[in-house]
């Protein structure tokens, strides 16, 4: 990611998402967002039910503390050495990169910022999460947005969230299908404008 990005924190609080979004299954509350954030979760939402009133969002991870952030690095990174046995800790590393951000540095997860957000959809009524993944392929396979190897029914669902979030002003992370941002660096390397979230420290 570019060192030019500039960062124009103005202070906006963190909110429980649960509270503020209550047509939102939030998993493991609970959750904080930037309120911008939050704000455009909500409409985001209100929006996917008048097309589909069946579903909804599930949160699965907003704000993170930078130890949460390296905990799951070092997760993610352990579980791909598990998996790919022949890889030499330099491709793992790489990979553990692709999918869990470092706590620090110039590609600091957007987590940290409370401007990034992991999602996926939802039956409105339990809960549920509408099957999005395919067993028949890889975790760097489904994980990718765009996979022509999906079933019609998934795409058409991803497609479904896609539009719905892009719409109200997030972007995506092309290889998370599942992770999206709003004013944290991501978001201004993807449309050219300065991030307006940089860290929070702690929630107090």
């Amino acid at each position: 990611m570019s060192s030019e990005i500039l960062v124009k924190d103005y202070g906006e609080r963190l909110v429980d998402v649960e509270a503020y979004c209550p047509l939102v299954w939030v998993k493991n509350p609970p959750q904080y967002l930037r309120e911008g954030v939050a704000e455009r979760l909500k409409v985001a939402t209100e929006n996917l039910i008048k097309e589909r009133p069946d579903l909804t969002f599930c949160l699965n991870s907003g704000w993170r503390s930078a130890a949460k952030q390296e905990a799951l690095f070092w997760e993610q990174f352990y579980l791909l050495e598990r998996r790919n046995s022949a890889w030499v800790a330099e491709r793992v590393m790489k990979e553990a990169n692709k999918y869990v951000a470092p706590s620090s540095g110039l590609d600091v997860s957007g987590h940290l910022t409370g401007g990034a957000l992991d999602l996926i959809l939802a039956f409105v009524k339990t809960g549920r999460k509408v099957p999005m993944v395919s067993s028949s392929l890889t975790f760097q396979e489904n994980a990718k947005t765009f996979q022509s190897k999906l079933s019609r029914h998934i795409r058409e669902k991803r497609w479904l969230m896609f539009c719905v979030l892009a719409k109200v002003g997030f972007v995506n992370v092309e290889h998370e299908f599942w992770h999206w941002s709003f004013g944290d660096r991501v978001w201004a390397e993807k449309t050219g404008q300065s991030a307006i979230y940089g860290i929070i420290e702690s929630l107090y």
